[in-house]
């Protein structure tokens, strides 16, 4: 593995040591078959890189009270992550979907648009696995021409939730409430 900070990694592996390296990362118990149907969605993200001079195929750079375990299937993406702790100089503003995010305003365009904040920037490829840890920004670009597919095991980590930005954690409450009871979501 490639740690760049303590809670970041990229491994390549297959799909069926996947389980055996998240009960390493956080006790088995976290990952026993009966809390894994409760406490976690599998949404599938796929999508080409756009070949059009100006057009782009991305996730904008966002922050999220959840932990994304990305595997990728097939394709290419970049990655650019930015730590909790750099939140205060991405301009966030809450998702105005009322959903539980925060969203960077900062004006996103050209090689140095980040500058000013300490980020890491990546490829990942099918086999590789990403862990993004709550409230780490992250935006994800579609490589051009290439198709990317990809699963997230999306989990709710109370403890994380809340130590890693108090702040977006007590403001988020109200937007996670509307999810809970499916008044928003993805």
């Amino acid at each position: 593995c490639l740690s760049d900070w303590r809670n970041l990694c990229i491994c390549r592996m297959t799909q069926l040591e996947l389980p055996a390296l998240l009960g390493q990362w956080f006790g088995e118990s976290e990952f026993l078959p009966h809390r894994m149907g409760k406490t976690l969605t599998v949404p599938i993200f796929m999508a080409t890189g756009a070949a059009a001079e100006g057009l782009t195929a991305r996730t904008e750079l966002h922050s999220e009270p959840i932990g994304n375990c990305m595997l990728m299937l097939h394709g290419r993406k970049r990655w650019t992550l930015v730590a909790p702790q750099e939140s205060h100089l991405l301009q966030p503003t809450l998702a105005r979907d009322g959903r539980a995010y925060f969203l960077s305003t900062l004006h996103a365009e050209g090689p140095d648009w980040l500058k000013h904040v300490r980020h890491w920037q990546g490829e990942t490829s099918a086999g590789d696995v990403l862990w993004v840890p709550p409230w780490t920004w992250h935006r994800v670009e579609y490589v051009q021409n290439v198709t990317a597919l990809s699963a997230s095991l999306f989990h709710f980590r109370p403890a994380q939730f809340a130590l890693a930005n108090g702040v977006f954690a007590a403001l988020s409450i109200p937007n996670i409430l509307k999810e809970v009871i499916g008044w928003k979501t993805q």
